[in-house]
């Protein structure tokens, strides 16, 4: 039986308190970006901790996301938080406005 995480980004990895720490670090001019949409280190452990845990886990992308990032992008920016990019291994589809997202989550099935 496959295990599949349906994997949200903002508010899960992305937090309030890392967009806090960018626009800081923006203000004190420590980088050119407003939002740097760097992800919660914090965050990020424990879904590095998660999958360590259940080591056959694989990942679907149901966030946002999916519709700004090409699934290729999307590895390549959990990649430079250590995480295996291959574990990644798709993204919900966007079925249409009048669904929520939990809906998409069913052609997993």
């Amino acid at each position: 039986m496959n295990k599949i995480i349906f994997l949200d980004i903002d508010g899960v990895l992305l937090t309030q308190s890392s967009l806090i720490e960018s626009r800081q670090k923006y203000l004190n001019g420590e980088t050119e970006y407003q939002y740097d949409d760097k992800f919660d280190l914090n965050c990020v452990n424990n879904l590095k901790n998660i999958l360590k845990e259940v080591p056959d886990a694989e990942i679907v992308i149901s966030s946002s996301w999916r519709i700004l990032h090409s699934l290729e992008e999307l590895r390549e920016y959990f990649s430079d938080y250590g995480i295996n990019p291959y574990r990644i291994i798709d993204v919900t589809p966007k079925i249409n406005r009048t669904h929520q997202r939990g809906f998409e989550q069913t052609c997993f099935d």
